[in-house]
């Protein structure tokens, strides 16, 4: 405990007036003294407290869906908010929230949120349908296109989603095929010609990686446009 990095927040804010980070998170705290970074502590599944087995037992309090399955509880835990399985993830109700306020200010649609998940979809970055774009995807190697055959037939692919359809799901369905193909192509042009800017030496484990391609996005940040971004990355199951 003596070695914990001491955080001290101002009195009556927190449960905690002093909180503490592991010693090799210098940075990190740094970061947080600068105003540039905030955590978010002691979050979990429940959606009130429960003081004993018998609270639980006799369902005297409110208890999320399905509190001792894990691919539940991992999704209750990225949406944080327990009582309603629904719910989207909270980085995702975020963007929603500030692309909203965004387009409202505008007059017409605008994006200022991007989100990333280098680590398959996860719950936490989804959002209202229809309101911001879906998160991208792309692995610890950077973008991934279209695979092995289609990749050899994006061409006949483009043609054939660019016909306008009579029916509203079929315009729908190309225009996801066509504005995905085009994502693919601007962040693969973006990260094509960005290093990673570090010099120093860096592991090369599942990590690692992630987060080899988290700093690649934010120095292309100006290429991407970027406002503001979210990321996800995952260690371990």
């Amino acid at each position: 405990q003596s070695s914990l990095l001491e955080i001290d927040v101002p009195s009556g804010t927190q449960p905690c007036d002093v909180f503490g980070l592991h010693p090799s998170l210098v940075h990190l705290k740094q970061l947080y003294d600068m105003g540039d970074a905030a955590f978010v502590a002691n979050i979990g599944p429940l959606v009130e407290p429960l003081a004993n087995k018998t609270e639980f037992e006799e369902q005297v309090k409110a208890v999320p869906p399905s509190l001792f399955a894990h691919n539940t509880q991992t999704k209750v835990t990225q949406s944080v908010f327990a009582q309603d399985s629904a719910a989207g993830g909270v980085l995702g109700r975020i963007a929603d929230i500030l692309n909203s306020q965004a387009s409202e200010t505008a007059g017409v649609d605008v994006e200022i949120v991007d989100a990333y998940s280098i680590s398959g979809t996860p719950k936490v970055l989804e959002g209202e349908a229809g309101v911001s774009r879906a998160a991208d995807v792309l692995s610890g190697s950077g973008v991934a296109g279209l695979y092995y055959p289609a990749g050899d037939h994006e061409t006949e692919i483009r043609n054939l989603n660019t016909n306008v359809a009579t029916s509203i799901y079929g315009e729908t369905y190309s225009e996801k095929i066509i504005s995905t193909l085009n994502r693919i192509d601007t962040l693969g042009n973006a990260l094509g010609d960005t290093a990673t800017p570090y010099n120093g030496t860096c592991a090369d484990t599942y990590l690692d990686n992630q987060l080899r391609q988290v700093a690649r996005i934010i120095a292309a940040r100006d290429t991407l446009a970027s406002e503001r971004d979210s990321f996800y990355v995952q260690h371990g199951g």
